[in-house]
């Protein structure tokens, strides 16, 4: 619903003449009070009718499709030029040529990175690993390309801004699952549980590398930096009680320890799954804020996390279908259970 009254009132594509608000949009056999979805956007849906493939289409659809062909117009026209050595039309150019020389890409193959996939290579073995994370000189090598520097000087220069801190990062089973695949983290729990264990700890350890990392890259030290941190995307529902605490729990308790000390620190936990068996756990950490799977209720969340911040729990595809009925009575439901808390 949202999506397609900005829609409306972003106006599709920006191009010139476009008017902020264009009436065709709307649909004036409909009153306001009647419909009010229908009154702003009824003619915008008559105009752009769904097609199978896609769950919506809005302003910000066409403004995306729009800025597609625009930016790629503009890097043909910038590769056919000749520019000033080290201006940005100049990079732009070269870059976009040697995406587009698929002759060159496919008779260089790996050659450009062998130099890489040797240095990541060479960490294979664990006890490579570790010392990689303790060494903070090694990590930061490893890790950003070799113009960082030159080009966050550039930025500070130009803007007077530093690089950000690390606050964020998708959850660790999600990070786990990336990595090791679905089913062999599972299993490995079943399997080995000291290496299930072992594996936590590894990323445990590479989080904290990152988080120290760009502290000192955005001029701040363990004094001063600015605490906070958010776990995002987790797919936590995969694991049972016993699994994640002995895989994720520790995971976010050694993060927020060190980077979200105090009572009103951030501390934040997304997951669009149906994660309700772990709230008890997750409770411990005091979040600030939450934002949990659909299946989970306000109340249910309310009732282990009395002070946290929740976020919405209008379920994704209850959005995505744009069922105003349906988006309505989850809302509703929600207002409800906090009511009859007395929250």
């Amino acid at each position: 619903m949202l999506t397609a009254l900005a829609g409306v009132m972003c106006a599709c594509s920006g191009q010139k003449g476009t008017k902020p608000i264009d009436p065709v949009n709307f649909n004036n056999d409909i009153a306001l009070e009647e419909d009010f979805y229908e009154h702003f956007t009824g003619g915008w849906q008559a105009l752009h009718p769904l097609k199978p493939e896609f769950s919506r289409y809005g302003a910000f659809d066409v403004v995306r499709e729009n800025n597609e062909i625009r930016i790629n117009s503009l890097f043909e026209e910038l590769s056919k030029q000749t520019h000033e050595k080290g201006t940005e039309a100049q990079k732009i150019a070269d870059l976009y040529n040697l995406a587009m020389d698929s002759t060159r890409l496919n008779k260089e193959g790996w050659t450009p990175i062998m130099m890489d996939m040797k240095r990541i290579s060479e960490v294979e073995h664990p006890a490579s690993i570790a010392a990689l994370i303790a060494d903070d000189e090694a990590f930061r090598a490893f890790v950003l390309p070799k113009d960082w520097d030159e080009r966050c000087r550039q930025v500070y220069e130009t803007y007077g801004r530093r690089p950000g801190q690390f606050t964020a990062i998708r959850g660790p089973v999600t990070l786990a699952t990336s990595v090791y695949g679905t089913e062999n983290l599972l299993f490995l729990y079943y399997d080995n549980e000291g290496l299930f264990r072992r594996f936590a700890d590894a990323i445990t350890g590479v989080l904290h590398a990152y988080i120290t990392l760009f502290i000192r890259e955005s001029g701040h030290d363990e004094t001063n930096f600015v605490h906070g941190f958010s776990f995002n995307d987790d797919d936590s529902n995969l694991m049972t009680p016993e699994m994640y605490h002995a895989f994720g729990y520790p995971i976010l308790k050694s993060v927020f320890e060190r980077v979200s000390p105090n009572p009103g620190d951030h501390r934040y936990q997304h997951s669009d799954s149906a994660m309700g068996h772990l709230i008890p756990q997750l409770a411990d950490f005091n979040l600030t804020g939450c934002n949990f799977g659909p299946t989970v209720t306000v109340d249910e969340i309310r009732r282990q996390m009395p002070h946290t911040r929740i976020d919405g729990q209008l379920a994704p595809f209850t959005f995505m279908r744009n069922n105003e009925d349906d988006i309505i009575a989850e809302v509703k439901r929600d207002c409800e259970q906090i009511k009859a808390l007395g929250a």
